[in-house]
């Protein structure tokens, strides 16, 4: 005695039926046929996403918009582009009015505080006796150094200064 297999899906007898006026299951064969008959997805289009021109086999860019023509890069870099003029100090480029005047340059803030910086730094320049005055002043004290680095040695020589190390 043959005993019928039901679909759970449709309800029809899988393979072939043995009695007449029962209902034959095709799931599995309807999936079998999509599957075979699916077509490979078509290649994916190279348009350019500001202008629509296809870039397939051009030269092109690409980033997280999409595909750029070269075009449309150069314009979209040169919008993009800072606006201004450059700084005689640092050569960045800056808006107009945000250019200070150092002497006859036009420099950036950045570069401005650097000069103001740099100009603290720097000691006056010493001229005439002055300079005279610093390098007698100086030589007294090398002078006086070399003489206490003397008696430690002639010190030590005589052992009356007890060794320290």
């Amino acid at each position: 005695m043959a005993v019928d297999v039901i679909c759970p899906d449709c309800g029809g007898v899988i393979g072939t039926p043995l009695r007449a006026g029962t209902y034959v299951c095709h799931c599995n064969t309807a999936t079998q046929v999509q599957t075979t008959q699916a077509a490979p997805p078509p290649p994916k289009e190279k348009v350019c996403c500001q202008c629509g021109k296809d870039l397939r086999g051009h030269r092109r860019f690409k980033d997280s918009l999409g595909y750029w023509c070269i075009d449309c890069h150069r314009q979209d870099k040169n919008l993009v582009a800072p606006q201004g003029a450059p700084c005689d100090g640092c050569g960045r480029i800056v808006e107009e009015e945000k250019l200070n005047e150092y002497g006859q340059l036009k420099i950036c803030s950045r570069c401005l505080a650097e000069r103001r910086q740099s100009q603290k730094r720097i000691k006056p320049v010493v001229i005439g006796k002055e300079h005279r005055y610093l390098e007698y002043a100086r030589l007294i004290w090398l002078s006086g150094i070399l003489l206490i680095l003397v008696g430690i040695i002639l010190l030590r020589r005589f052992n009356i200064l007890p060794d320290l190390f």
